[in-house]
């Protein structure tokens, strides 16, 4: 028996272990290089005109912003970390 949707309640398949199962699976570094060719296929299938080419995130973008603010708070806390 298969849910067509993603469920908490689905009382067949706990799919929140799912979930959680699949993200330690790309995280994991003794998989990366299946993971990549994995995301790839799958984003050619999504996206037919998918590259795997690295693009820097465009300006003022939300990735843009987010990476901005990673690097401010690791500054900050190596800043923090030479005062002590």
């Amino acid at each position: 028996m298969s849910s067509p949707v993603f469920s908490r309640t689905d009382t067949v398949t706990d799919l929140e272990q799912f979930y959680n199962s699949l993200l330690e699976l790309f995280e994991d570094s003794d998989e990366k290089q299946e993971v990549n060719e994995l995301l790839v296929w799958w984003n050619r299938q999504i996206f037919p005109t998918y590259s795997s080419t690295q693009h820097p995130p465009m300006r003022n973008s939300a990735l843009a912003r987010i990476r901005e603010r990673r690097v401010h708070i690791k500054t900050a806390g190596n800043t923090l970390e030479a005062n002590y």
